[in-house]
């Protein structure tokens, strides 16, 4: 994957000011929040209000680029960098709508199942009235992004504690947990349900016996609602 200049990557735009501060727990361990940080793909499909559609330009450790259309069909380009050690990213717009701006975010393990987050959202200098109605716009956004956010990541938590429950099944989808990435796992003669993987980060590929019907998804919302297949490949991306 492509690599990205980071020499003064997580350095701070001085010529931008803060608009508003948003800060929450969220219902998720640390592990999670990272995960669902790197995870650029789900944005459309979870956040349909903000983002219609992403392509991905780079990414690697350090976090992605891509280019996004927001609701509305207007378009940006937009990066996140990740300090993993220092507990804070930046999610940078610098070209199109929004550009120049920038939003960091600190993280803060309270507990083993929940994360205190605190959110800066960086823009051009305005007029006062102006500088608040966007700082709360931003809020009010945010508070709809990582609700939905936390969701998906209790869910994927559940799923890896019922995988284990089950006993030893959750080797069969080990996944490397810095990068999130892992093994493929096949469960033949699988009965796949939407709603069963509506928030896993999955790509699959099915085989049926009266000829191929194979697709490849890297999003949920392109998998079918339901279907039997003859065998199931999972990955996460």
């Amino acid at each position: 994957m492509t690599e990205l200049n980071r020499s003064n990557s997580l350095d701070r735009n001085s010529e931008l000011v803060v608009a508003a501060v948003y800060k929450r727990e969220v219902a998720a361990s640390l592990e999670r929040v990272w995960e669902n940080v790197f995870d650029w793909e789900h944005l459309p499909w979870l956040h349909s209000e903000a983002f219609n559609s992403i392509e991905k330009l780079a990414s690697g450790d350090w976090g992605w680029r891509a280019r996004v259309e927001l609701a509305g069909e207007a378009k940006a380009e937009i990066e996140l960098i990740a300090d993993r050690v220092a507990g804070h990213y930046v999610a940078r717009t610098f070209a199109g709508a929004g550009a120049p701006s920038e939003i960091w975010t600190s993280l803060d393990p309270v507990a083993d199942d929940r994360t205190a987050i605190a959110v800066e959202f960086c823009v051009q200098p305005m007029p006062d009235e102006a500088l608040r109605r966007i700082g709360n716009g931003y809020v009010s956004l945010y508070t709809i992004l990582w609700d939905q956010d936390e969701g998906m990541m209790q869910t994927r938590e559940r799923g890896l504690a019922n995988r284990q429950a089950r006993g030893g099944e959750a080797d069969r989808y080990a996944h490397d947990r810095k990068t999130g990435r892992g093994a493929i796992a096949t469960a033949p003669h699988h009965r796949v349900r939407g709603p069963s993987i509506s928030y896993r980060r999955t790509r699959w590929r099915a085989r049926c016996p009266f000829g191929r019907v194979s697709a490849s998804a890297r999003s949920p919302r392109r998998l079918p609602s339901e279907g039997r297949v003859d065998s199931l490949s999972l990955a996460w991306l």
